[in-house]
């Protein structure tokens, strides 16, 4: 194994600059994906934060047509607010 080893180390002696050119294609790469999945948490905690601080619905329901008198029974269920 000693002269496959030596073996090993001219050949990227030799070829140093694509070595070089393809470990920092690689950390391009790395450092894109890692600036990428930051930027997505960054997002989805600001907006979980401005859903939470300003009062935001979880969930919208509009209707075209239903009769009046199903607004007190909507009303009484738990968790709306509003009808």
């Amino acid at each position: 194994m000693r002269a496959l080893h030596l073996k090993l180390l001219r050949e990227l002696g030799r070829l140093w600059a694509q070595v070089a050119s393809i470990a920092l294609v690689i950390a391009a790469g790395v450092a894109a994906l890692i600036i990428g999945v930051g930027t997505y948490q960054s997002l989805d905690r600001t907006r979980v934060d401005y859903y939470t601080n300003s009062n935001f619905a979880d969930l919208f329901v509009g209707l075209a047509r239903a009769p009046r008198s199903l607004l007190g029974d909507i009303g009484a269920t738990d968790g709306v607010q509003a009808v």
